[in-house]
């Protein structure tokens, strides 16, 4: 069942499970694995992971191979594992689900910029090129309510939303998200200008967990409030803009193959 633009993958999965489907193969990258998520939460039907995207980060975090015939062997031949979704509402609008991360600011606005043939020629290395030009942005006022807690204001470049922390090349974003605790991990940056931008990734690819520029929380649901409209992306997907962002955990959804 071949995807497209405006329906990336939840309606074929929805085809499948009415045809009986047992197990659902999703060939693409993180978008059409998450629109192929929302289906099948909540169903028992396991998703097998083919990674065919630019970042294929739940695949990296769940260990599944890269490549195709590994891949298909920890589909037909690995263990169902049991994840976390996060429902994501933007304003008033309809829920949808997210398997990796989502976030608003900065890492919205580089993937919204990244020139899509320049994305397909050289992968990853293609949201340096938009990121350049995104580090100068001004940052934005959020205040954040987790889970009963009373609210906090932030002034912030970068407000994060995760059910999972590792990048490619093994950088741990958000070293204590995990995909089945039931939990959403938060990662509130506030660097500003290339220099801290630098110092900041530098001190992450060196595996520093602490940094005056971050601050980190969880909780089972998180609402995120800026007074103007933010640049907003769902794994990977930028949606527009938004000034309120809602994310609630849904504990075990899912069950993914993952290598035995």
């Amino acid at each position: 069942l071949e995807t497209t633009p405006g329906d990336p993958g939840r309606g074929d999965a929805r085809r499948a499970l009415a045809e009986g489907a047992d197990l659902v193969l999703a060939s693409g990258g993180d978008g059409t694995i998450r629109s192929v998520c929302q289906a099948l939460a909540g169903t028992g039907v396991a998703l097998g992971i083919l990674p065919a995207g630019t970042g294929n980060l739940l695949a990296r975090n769940l260990g599944v191979p890269l490549d195709l015939g590994d891949a298909l062997e920890a589909a037909f031949d690995g263990v169902p594992q049991r994840l976390d979704l996060v429902e994501v509402r933007a304003d008033d609008g309809e829920p949808t689900a997210s398997v990796v991360m989502a976030g608003m600011g900065l890492d919205a606005i580089i993937m919204g910029e990244t020139d899509p043939d320049l994305k397909r020629a050289v992968g990853p290395a293609a949201y340096v090129v938009s990121a350049v030009g995104a580090l100068s942005r001004p940052p934005f006022s959020v205040l954040t309510t987790v889970d009963a807690a009373a609210p906090v204001r932030r002034t912030v470049a970068l407000a994060m939303i995760a059910n999972v922390g590792q990048l490619q090349g093994g950088i741990q974003l958000v070293p204590d998200a995990r995909p089945d605790d039931g939990l959403v991990d938060l990662l509130f940056a506030d660097a500003h200008g290339a220099g801290e931008w630098a110092e900041l990734a530098g001190r992450m690819v060196a595996g520093a967990s602490e940094s005056a520029r971050i601050e980190r929380g969880q909780g089972r649901s998180v609402l995120l409030e800026t007074d103007e409209p933010v640049a907003y992306q769902v794994d990977g997907d930028t949606l527009g803009t938004c000034t309120r962002l809602q994310a609630t955990v849904v504990p075990g959804a899912l069950a993914v193959m993952v290598p035995r």
